[in-house]
Protein backbone atom coordinates (compact mmCIF):
# COMPACT_ATOMS: atom_id res chain seq x y z
CA UNK A 1 0.00 0.00 0.00
CA UNK A 2 2.86 2.37 0.85
CA UNK A 3 4.58 1.61 -2.46
CA UNK A 4 1.34 2.32 -4.35
CA UNK A 5 0.95 5.62 -2.53
CA UNK A 6 4.51 6.59 -3.44
CA UNK A 7 3.89 5.51 -7.03
CA UNK A 8 0.78 7.70 -7.19
CA UNK A 9 2.67 10.62 -5.66
CA UNK A 10 5.57 10.34 -8.11
CA UNK A 11 3.25 10.09 -11.11
CA UNK A 12 1.30 13.09 -9.92
CA UNK A 13 4.48 15.16 -9.51
CA UNK A 14 5.85 14.13 -12.92
CA UNK A 15 2.51 14.83 -14.60
CA UNK A 16 2.43 18.30 -13.04
CA UNK A 17 5.96 18.86 -14.36
CA UNK A 18 4.87 17.83 -17.85
CA UNK A 19 1.86 20.14 -17.72
CA UNK A 20 4.08 23.05 -16.61
CA UNK A 21 6.48 22.31 -19.46
CA UNK A 22 3.57 22.06 -21.86
CA UNK A 23 2.74 25.72 -21.27
CA UNK A 24 6.07 26.49 -22.91
CA UNK A 25 4.72 25.24 -26.22
CA UNK A 26 3.54 28.10 -28.40
CA UNK A 27 1.67 28.47 -31.65
CA UNK A 28 -1.03 26.17 -32.95
CA UNK A 29 0.34 23.09 -31.14
CA UNK A 30 0.07 24.65 -27.67
CA UNK A 31 -3.58 23.77 -27.13
CA UNK A 32 -3.09 20.24 -28.43
CA UNK A 33 -0.06 19.72 -26.17
CA UNK A 34 -1.90 20.95 -23.08
CA UNK A 35 -4.85 18.65 -23.79
CA UNK A 36 -2.61 15.61 -24.27
CA UNK A 37 -0.67 16.31 -21.09
CA UNK A 38 -3.90 16.88 -19.16
CA UNK A 39 -5.25 13.52 -20.28
CA UNK A 40 -1.95 11.90 -19.28
CA UNK A 41 -2.29 13.47 -15.84
CA UNK A 42 -5.78 12.05 -15.36
CA UNK A 43 -4.65 8.58 -16.48
CA UNK A 44 -1.64 8.60 -14.15
CA UNK A 45 -3.51 9.85 -11.09
CA UNK A 46 -6.90 8.14 -11.43
CA UNK A 47 -7.08 5.33 -13.99
CA UNK A 48 -3.75 3.52 -13.51
CA UNK A 49 -3.94 3.33 -9.66
CA UNK A 50 -7.51 2.05 -9.92
CA UNK A 51 -6.45 -0.66 -12.38
CA UNK A 52 -3.56 -1.62 -10.09
CA UNK A 53 -5.96 -2.18 -7.19
CA UNK A 54 -8.34 -4.21 -9.37
CA UNK A 55 -5.79 -6.33 -11.25
CA UNK A 56 -3.24 -6.85 -8.46
CA UNK A 57 -5.23 -8.28 -5.52
CA UNK A 58 -4.13 -8.09 -1.93
CA UNK A 59 -1.96 -10.97 -0.66
CA UNK A 60 -4.17 -13.82 0.63
CA UNK A 61 -3.88 -17.61 1.03
CA UNK A 62 -4.29 -19.54 -2.24
CA UNK A 63 -4.94 -23.16 -2.92
CA UNK A 64 -1.89 -25.32 -3.54
CA UNK A 65 -0.82 -25.34 -7.22
CA UNK A 66 -3.01 -22.44 -8.31
CA UNK A 67 -1.50 -19.15 -9.46
CA UNK A 68 -3.13 -15.92 -10.44
CA UNK A 69 -2.53 -14.15 -13.76
CA UNK A 70 -0.26 -11.62 -12.10
CA UNK A 71 1.81 -14.42 -10.55
CA UNK A 72 2.33 -16.01 -13.96
CA UNK A 73 3.31 -12.68 -15.50
CA UNK A 74 5.74 -12.06 -12.66
CA UNK A 75 7.33 -15.52 -13.13
CA UNK A 76 7.86 -14.90 -16.85
CA UNK A 77 9.27 -11.46 -16.18
CA UNK A 78 11.66 -12.83 -13.56
CA UNK A 79 12.96 -15.53 -15.93
CA UNK A 80 13.47 -13.00 -18.76
CA UNK A 81 15.24 -10.63 -16.39
CA UNK A 82 17.59 -13.39 -15.18
CA UNK A 83 18.39 -14.30 -18.80
CA UNK A 84 19.26 -10.70 -19.67
CA UNK A 85 21.72 -10.49 -16.74
CA UNK A 86 23.36 -13.79 -17.72
CA UNK A 87 23.85 -12.49 -21.28
CA UNK A 88 24.63 -8.87 -20.56
CA UNK A 89 26.59 -8.00 -23.70
CA UNK A 90 24.02 -9.68 -25.95
CA UNK A 91 21.22 -7.70 -24.25
CA UNK A 92 23.10 -4.43 -24.71
CA UNK A 93 23.87 -5.31 -28.35
CA UNK A 94 20.21 -6.09 -29.05
CA UNK A 95 19.22 -2.79 -27.45
CA UNK A 96 21.69 -0.82 -29.58
CA UNK A 97 20.60 -2.71 -32.69
CA UNK A 98 16.96 -1.89 -32.03
CA UNK A 99 17.84 1.80 -31.68
CA UNK A 100 19.80 1.73 -34.95
CA UNK A 101 16.95 -0.02 -36.78
CA UNK A 102 14.44 2.51 -35.43
CA UNK A 103 16.62 5.39 -36.66
CA UNK A 104 16.82 3.84 -40.12
CA UNK A 105 13.07 3.30 -40.21
CA UNK A 106 12.47 6.90 -39.08
CA UNK A 107 14.20 8.22 -42.19
CA UNK A 108 11.71 6.28 -44.36
CA UNK A 109 8.61 7.67 -42.67
CA UNK A 110 6.43 10.37 -44.23
CA UNK A 111 6.68 13.13 -41.66
CA UNK A 112 4.20 16.00 -41.36
CA UNK A 113 4.03 18.52 -38.54
CA UNK A 114 0.26 19.18 -38.77
CA UNK A 115 -2.28 16.50 -39.81
CA UNK A 116 -5.10 16.67 -42.30
CA UNK A 117 -8.60 17.20 -40.93
CA UNK A 118 -10.57 13.96 -40.78
CA UNK A 119 -13.97 15.42 -41.64
CA UNK A 120 -16.90 14.39 -43.79
CA UNK A 121 -16.37 17.62 -45.70
CA UNK A 122 -14.05 19.11 -48.30
CA UNK A 123 -13.74 22.23 -50.44
CA UNK A 124 -13.58 22.80 -54.18
CA UNK A 125 -11.89 25.92 -55.57
CA UNK A 126 -12.16 27.01 -59.22
CA UNK A 127 -9.63 29.47 -60.66
CA UNK A 128 -9.89 31.14 -64.07
CA UNK A 129 -7.91 33.90 -65.77
CA UNK A 130 -8.18 37.32 -64.09
CA UNK A 131 -10.11 38.88 -67.01
CA UNK A 132 -12.71 36.08 -67.19
CA UNK A 133 -16.33 37.34 -67.07
CA UNK A 134 -18.61 36.14 -64.31
CA UNK A 135 -20.84 34.29 -66.78
CA UNK A 136 -18.01 31.97 -67.83
CA UNK A 137 -17.04 31.34 -64.20
CA UNK A 138 -20.65 30.44 -63.46
CA UNK A 139 -20.78 28.02 -66.41
CA UNK A 140 -17.68 26.13 -65.21
CA UNK A 141 -18.96 26.11 -61.62
CA UNK A 142 -22.34 24.77 -62.77
CA UNK A 143 -20.67 21.82 -64.53
CA UNK A 144 -18.70 20.90 -61.41
CA UNK A 145 -21.81 21.38 -59.25
CA UNK A 146 -23.88 18.97 -61.37
CA UNK A 147 -21.13 16.36 -61.22
CA UNK A 148 -20.93 16.54 -57.43
CA UNK A 149 -24.70 16.40 -56.95
CA UNK A 150 -24.88 13.30 -59.14
CA UNK A 151 -22.64 11.40 -56.69
CA UNK A 152 -24.73 9.56 -54.10
CA UNK A 153 -22.08 10.01 -51.43
CA UNK A 154 -22.50 13.80 -51.50
CA UNK A 155 -25.11 15.08 -49.03
CA UNK A 156 -25.04 18.79 -49.88
CA UNK A 157 -23.07 21.36 -51.88
CA UNK A 158 -22.91 25.06 -50.97
CA UNK A 159 -21.68 27.20 -53.88
CA UNK A 160 -20.09 30.64 -53.98
CA UNK A 161 -19.61 32.05 -57.50
CA UNK A 162 -17.74 35.32 -57.80
CA UNK A 163 -17.28 35.40 -54.03
CA UNK A 164 -15.73 33.33 -51.28
CA UNK A 165 -17.17 31.39 -48.36
CA UNK A 166 -17.11 32.40 -44.70
CA UNK A 167 -14.24 31.05 -42.64
CA UNK A 168 -15.99 27.85 -41.59
CA UNK A 169 -12.73 26.30 -40.29
CA UNK A 170 -10.03 28.15 -38.38
CA UNK A 171 -7.14 26.93 -40.55
CA UNK A 172 -8.94 27.33 -43.89
CA UNK A 173 -8.49 30.79 -45.41
CA UNK A 174 -10.82 31.48 -48.38
CA UNK A 175 -9.38 33.23 -51.42
CA UNK A 176 -9.98 36.86 -52.29
CA UNK A 177 -13.28 37.16 -54.12
CA UNK A 178 -13.34 37.94 -57.84
CA UNK A 179 -15.27 37.30 -61.04
CA UNK A 180 -12.76 34.60 -61.95
CA UNK A 181 -13.18 32.59 -58.73
CA UNK A 182 -15.77 30.10 -57.47
CA UNK A 183 -15.86 27.86 -54.40
CA UNK A 184 -17.87 24.93 -53.08
CA UNK A 185 -18.25 23.50 -49.57
CA UNK A 186 -19.16 19.82 -50.00
CA UNK A 187 -20.61 17.63 -47.22
CA UNK A 188 -20.36 13.85 -47.63
CA UNK A 189 -21.79 10.83 -45.89
CA UNK A 190 -18.55 9.79 -44.12
CA UNK A 191 -14.83 10.47 -43.81
CA UNK A 192 -13.97 7.45 -45.99
CA UNK A 193 -16.32 8.69 -48.71
CA UNK A 194 -14.60 12.07 -48.58
CA UNK A 195 -11.22 10.49 -49.32
CA UNK A 196 -12.69 8.27 -52.06
CA UNK A 197 -14.27 11.28 -53.78
CA UNK A 198 -11.02 13.23 -53.60
CA UNK A 199 -9.08 10.29 -55.09
CA UNK A 200 -11.63 9.86 -57.87
CA UNK A 201 -12.21 13.46 -58.98
CA UNK A 202 -9.11 15.46 -57.99
CA UNK A 203 -6.93 14.41 -60.94
CA UNK A 204 -9.76 13.83 -63.41
CA UNK A 205 -11.26 17.30 -63.02
CA UNK A 206 -8.16 19.40 -62.31
CA UNK A 207 -7.62 20.28 -66.00
CA UNK A 208 -11.01 19.32 -67.41
CA UNK A 209 -11.58 22.90 -68.63
CA UNK A 210 -8.85 24.51 -70.78
CA UNK A 211 -9.19 27.95 -69.17
CA UNK A 212 -9.81 26.85 -65.56
CA UNK A 213 -8.15 24.90 -62.78
CA UNK A 214 -10.46 22.93 -60.48
CA UNK A 215 -8.88 22.21 -57.11
CA UNK A 216 -10.35 19.53 -54.84
CA UNK A 217 -8.97 20.48 -51.43
CA UNK A 218 -8.89 18.19 -48.41
CA UNK A 219 -9.36 20.25 -45.26
CA UNK A 220 -6.11 20.74 -43.44
CA UNK A 221 -4.96 22.10 -40.08
CA UNK A 222 -1.96 23.65 -41.82
CA UNK A 223 -2.81 27.13 -43.09
CA UNK A 224 0.21 27.64 -45.38
CA UNK A 225 0.84 26.23 -48.88
CA UNK A 226 2.72 22.93 -48.94
CA UNK A 227 5.33 24.00 -51.51
CA UNK A 228 6.66 27.52 -51.98
CA UNK A 229 9.95 28.56 -53.58
CA UNK A 230 10.78 32.26 -53.66
CA UNK A 231 13.16 34.18 -55.91
CA UNK A 232 14.38 37.67 -54.95
CA UNK A 233 15.96 40.23 -57.24
CA UNK A 234 15.64 43.70 -58.74
CA UNK A 235 15.15 42.70 -62.40
CA UNK A 236 11.72 41.26 -63.21
CA UNK A 237 12.91 39.50 -66.37
CA UNK A 238 15.60 37.66 -64.38
CA UNK A 239 13.04 36.64 -61.75
CA UNK A 240 10.68 35.32 -64.42
CA UNK A 241 13.51 33.42 -66.13
CA UNK A 242 14.48 31.70 -62.86
CA UNK A 243 10.85 30.87 -62.06
CA UNK A 244 10.21 29.49 -65.56
CA UNK A 245 13.23 27.18 -65.33
CA UNK A 246 12.09 25.81 -61.98
CA UNK A 247 8.49 25.39 -63.14
CA UNK A 248 9.61 23.49 -66.24
CA UNK A 249 11.48 21.06 -64.00
CA UNK A 250 8.65 20.74 -61.46
CA UNK A 251 6.04 20.03 -64.14
CA UNK A 252 7.93 16.82 -64.93
CA UNK A 253 7.18 15.47 -61.45
CA UNK A 254 4.01 13.34 -61.33
CA UNK A 255 3.44 14.10 -57.64
CA UNK A 256 2.77 17.79 -58.40
CA UNK A 257 -0.07 19.63 -60.08
CA UNK A 258 -0.94 23.25 -60.89
CA UNK A 259 2.62 24.56 -60.83
CA UNK A 260 2.31 28.36 -61.10
CA UNK A 261 3.63 31.70 -59.83
CA UNK A 262 1.94 34.59 -58.06
CA UNK A 263 2.66 36.82 -61.08
CA UNK A 264 0.00 37.12 -63.77
CA UNK A 265 0.68 36.95 -67.49
CA UNK A 266 1.85 40.24 -69.07
CA UNK A 267 -0.92 42.23 -70.73
CA UNK A 268 -0.90 44.15 -73.99
CA UNK A 269 -1.03 47.90 -73.48
CA UNK A 270 -0.70 51.07 -75.52
CA UNK A 271 2.39 52.89 -74.34
CA UNK A 272 2.10 56.67 -74.64
CA UNK A 273 5.37 58.67 -74.63
CA UNK A 274 4.81 62.41 -74.48
CA UNK A 275 6.95 64.81 -76.48
CA UNK A 276 8.35 66.94 -73.65
CA UNK A 277 8.69 70.07 -75.80
CA UNK A 278 5.34 70.08 -77.62
CA UNK A 279 3.34 68.91 -74.61
CA UNK A 280 4.88 71.48 -72.27
CA UNK A 281 4.14 74.28 -74.75
CA UNK A 282 0.45 73.39 -74.58
CA UNK A 283 0.52 72.76 -70.81
CA UNK A 284 -0.41 69.09 -71.21
CA UNK A 285 0.94 66.71 -68.55
CA UNK A 286 0.80 62.94 -68.09
CA UNK A 287 -2.06 63.37 -65.61
CA UNK A 288 -4.11 65.30 -68.17
CA UNK A 289 -3.47 62.67 -70.84
CA UNK A 290 -4.39 59.83 -68.46
CA UNK A 291 -7.68 61.52 -67.52
CA UNK A 292 -8.63 62.11 -71.16
CA UNK A 293 -7.74 58.52 -72.13
CA UNK A 294 -9.82 57.14 -69.25
CA UNK A 295 -12.84 59.16 -70.32
CA UNK A 296 -12.40 58.10 -73.95
CA UNK A 297 -12.14 54.38 -73.11
CA UNK A 298 -15.09 54.34 -70.68
CA UNK A 299 -15.53 52.28 -67.50
CA UNK A 300 -14.81 55.28 -65.30
CA UNK A 301 -16.36 55.48 -61.83
CA UNK A 302 -17.95 58.92 -61.52
CA UNK A 303 -19.88 58.48 -58.27
CA UNK A 304 -22.11 56.19 -56.26
CA UNK A 305 -25.67 55.84 -55.02
CA UNK A 306 -27.06 53.98 -52.03
CA UNK A 307 -29.76 51.35 -52.24
CA UNK A 308 -30.64 50.69 -48.62
CA UNK A 309 -27.43 49.52 -46.95
CA UNK A 310 -25.64 48.75 -50.24
CA UNK A 311 -23.38 51.16 -52.07
CA UNK A 312 -23.73 50.97 -55.86
CA UNK A 313 -21.08 52.56 -58.11
CA UNK A 314 -22.05 54.82 -61.01
CA UNK A 315 -19.81 53.97 -63.96
CA UNK A 316 -19.41 55.84 -67.23
CA UNK A 317 -19.14 53.24 -70.01
CA UNK A 318 -18.28 53.47 -73.67
CA UNK A 319 -20.96 52.52 -76.17
CA UNK A 320 -20.42 48.84 -77.02
CA UNK A 321 -21.71 49.41 -80.56
CA UNK A 322 -18.57 51.39 -81.37
CA UNK A 323 -16.52 48.19 -81.07
CA UNK A 324 -13.00 47.79 -79.76
CA UNK A 325 -10.53 50.63 -80.18
CA UNK A 326 -7.46 50.16 -82.33
CA UNK A 327 -4.03 51.70 -81.87
CA UNK A 328 -4.80 54.36 -84.49
CA UNK A 329 -8.02 55.26 -82.66
CA UNK A 330 -6.00 55.95 -79.54
CA UNK A 331 -3.73 58.29 -81.49
CA UNK A 332 -6.75 60.15 -82.86
CA UNK A 333 -8.16 60.80 -79.39
CA UNK A 334 -8.36 64.52 -78.67
CA UNK A 335 -6.68 65.76 -75.53
CA UNK A 336 -7.91 68.95 -73.88
CA UNK A 337 -5.32 71.59 -73.08
CA UNK A 338 -5.43 73.91 -70.07
CA UNK A 339 -5.46 76.69 -72.68
CA UNK A 340 -9.16 77.56 -73.17
CA UNK A 341 -10.60 76.25 -76.42
CA UNK A 342 -7.50 74.28 -77.41
CA UNK A 343 -7.50 70.49 -77.89
CA UNK A 344 -5.17 68.43 -80.07
CA UNK A 345 -5.00 64.80 -81.22
CA UNK A 346 -2.80 62.63 -79.04
CA UNK A 347 -0.54 61.73 -81.99
CA UNK A 348 0.62 65.36 -82.30
CA UNK A 349 2.07 65.48 -78.81
CA UNK A 350 3.00 61.83 -78.14
CA UNK A 351 4.12 58.55 -79.71
CA UNK A 352 1.65 55.67 -79.23
CA UNK A 353 3.15 52.16 -79.51
CA UNK A 354 2.03 48.67 -78.45
CA UNK A 355 3.87 47.13 -75.51
CA UNK A 356 3.63 44.43 -72.87
CA UNK A 357 3.29 45.32 -69.21
CA UNK A 358 3.29 43.42 -65.94
CA UNK A 359 -0.21 43.34 -64.46
CA UNK A 360 1.13 42.65 -60.95
CA UNK A 361 4.54 43.08 -59.30
CA UNK A 362 4.86 41.40 -55.90
CA UNK A 363 7.16 42.65 -53.14
CA UNK A 364 8.16 40.81 -49.97
CA UNK A 365 10.00 42.63 -47.18
CA UNK A 366 10.59 45.53 -49.56
CA UNK A 367 12.20 43.39 -52.30
CA UNK A 368 10.78 42.23 -55.60
CA UNK A 369 9.84 38.59 -55.22
CA UNK A 370 8.29 35.92 -57.41
CA UNK A 371 6.96 32.77 -55.72
CA UNK A 372 6.61 29.38 -57.42
CA UNK A 373 3.79 27.37 -55.86
CA UNK A 374 2.49 23.86 -56.55
CA UNK A 375 -0.22 21.60 -55.17
CA UNK A 376 0.59 18.11 -53.95
CA UNK A 377 -1.42 15.12 -55.03
CA UNK A 378 -2.89 13.01 -52.29
CA UNK A 379 -0.43 10.68 -50.52
CA UNK A 380 2.54 12.80 -51.68
CA UNK A 381 4.72 14.10 -48.84
CA UNK A 382 5.62 17.80 -48.67
CA UNK A 383 8.94 17.26 -46.84
CA UNK A 384 10.26 14.81 -49.41
CA UNK A 385 9.15 16.95 -52.36
CA UNK A 386 10.69 20.06 -50.79
CA UNK A 387 13.98 18.21 -50.36
CA UNK A 388 13.96 17.00 -53.99
CA UNK A 389 13.15 20.41 -55.43
CA UNK A 390 15.67 22.12 -53.16
CA UNK A 391 18.38 19.79 -54.52
CA UNK A 392 17.33 20.72 -58.07
CA UNK A 393 17.66 24.43 -57.24
CA UNK A 394 21.11 23.94 -55.69
CA UNK A 395 22.59 21.53 -58.24
CA UNK A 396 20.80 21.86 -61.56
CA UNK A 397 19.22 25.32 -61.75
CA UNK A 398 21.40 28.09 -63.15
CA UNK A 399 20.13 31.33 -61.64
CA UNK A 400 20.56 34.71 -63.37
CA UNK A 401 22.90 37.21 -61.76
CA UNK A 402 21.44 39.00 -58.77
CA UNK A 403 18.74 36.39 -58.05
CA UNK A 404 18.60 34.67 -54.65
CA UNK A 405 16.30 31.88 -53.42
CA UNK A 406 14.35 31.09 -50.28
CA UNK A 407 12.20 28.17 -49.17
CA UNK A 408 8.69 28.93 -47.91
CA UNK A 409 5.46 27.05 -47.37
CA UNK A 410 5.38 24.05 -45.05
CA UNK A 411 9.20 24.00 -44.74
CA UNK A 412 9.28 27.54 -43.38
CA UNK A 413 6.31 26.82 -41.10
CA UNK A 414 8.02 23.72 -39.66
CA UNK A 415 11.23 25.56 -38.82
CA UNK A 416 9.23 28.27 -37.10
CA UNK A 417 7.33 25.66 -35.06
CA UNK A 418 10.07 23.16 -34.12
CA UNK A 419 12.26 25.46 -31.90
CA UNK A 420 9.46 26.25 -29.37
CA UNK A 421 8.53 22.56 -29.20
CA UNK A 422 12.15 21.52 -28.69
CA UNK A 423 12.53 24.18 -25.99
CA UNK A 424 9.44 22.90 -24.17
CA UNK A 425 10.63 19.29 -24.33
CA UNK A 426 14.08 20.28 -23.04
CA UNK A 427 12.58 22.08 -20.06
CA UNK A 428 10.34 19.11 -19.30
CA UNK A 429 13.34 16.74 -19.34
CA UNK A 430 15.24 18.95 -16.90
CA UNK A 431 12.25 19.11 -14.53
CA UNK A 432 11.73 15.33 -14.70
CA UNK A 433 15.45 14.74 -14.08
CA UNK A 434 15.45 16.75 -10.86
CA UNK A 435 12.26 15.14 -9.57
CA UNK A 436 13.78 11.69 -10.10
CA UNK A 437 17.01 12.86 -8.48
CA UNK A 438 15.09 13.96 -5.39
CA UNK A 439 13.60 10.46 -5.08
CA UNK A 440 16.71 8.32 -5.76
CA UNK A 441 19.40 10.78 -4.49
CA UNK A 442 21.97 9.37 -6.95
CA UNK A 443 23.03 10.85 -10.28
CA UNK A 444 23.90 7.46 -11.81
CA UNK A 445 20.51 5.89 -11.20
CA UNK A 446 18.78 9.10 -12.26
CA UNK A 447 20.66 9.12 -15.62
CA UNK A 448 19.67 5.49 -16.23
Amino acid sequence: RRQRQMCIRDRFVLSIALVVAGWKMTGQLAGLGIMLLGVALLLAVLVIPFLEIVIIPAVQPRKEGRKSVTDRVHDVYRRVLAWTFRHGWLTISLGLASVAVSLVLATQLKLRMVPFADRDQFAVEIYLRPDTPLERTGAVADSVYRMLRADGRVKSVTSFVGCSSPRFQMSYAPQIAGKNYAQFIVNTTSIDDTEDILDRYADAWADRFPEAYVKFKQLDYQNVPSLEFRFYGSDIDSLRAAADRLMARMRQMPELQWVHTDYEDPRAIAEVRLDPVTASQLGITRTVVAANMALASGDVAVGSVWEGDYRLPVVLKRDARLGERSLSDIGDTYVSSPVPGVSVPLRQIADVEPAWSQSKIVHRNGMRCITVTADLKRCANAMRMTSRISDIIDRELVLPAGVTTELGGAHEFDWETIPPIASGLSISLVIIFFFILVNFRKFGITLV
